[in-house]
């Protein structure tokens, strides 16, 4: 499964849409995409969204006990300008669950 989206941000403050895949295999994918980024200002109930291109990598595989294989790592990195408070790449480092979920 190639996702189109990702949303990663429990509080959906950051979140992956447009996503376009150029390589996919087993060991990795990588692509481009748009990331929105909630302002959070004055507060984030009542910030404002802004996009911003990135390149996104997904990465370290694990088989499932289903037999099925997701990848446990992300990455992206902010293409042309960048949330003043967000590093320009940035790593999540948890189960994503792209593919088929991990029982």
């Amino acid at each position: 499964m190639r996702p189109t989206s990702i949303a990663f941000c429990g509080d959906g403050n950051i979140y992956l849409t447009g996503l376009k895949w150029s390589h996919w295999t087993a060991s990795g994918a990588v692509g481009t995409g748009q990331a929105h980024q909630n302002d959070c200002i004055p507060f984030c109930a009542m910030g404002h969204y802004h996009v911003y291109p990135i390149g996104i990598e997904l990465f370290r595989p694990r088989e499932c006990s289903n037999g099925f294989q997701e990848y446990t790592r992300l990455s992206y990195r902010f293409v042309d300008k960048k949330p003043a408070d967000i590093p320009a790449l940035h790593v999540i480092n948890v189960p994503l669950a792209v593919g088929t979920r991990c029982p």
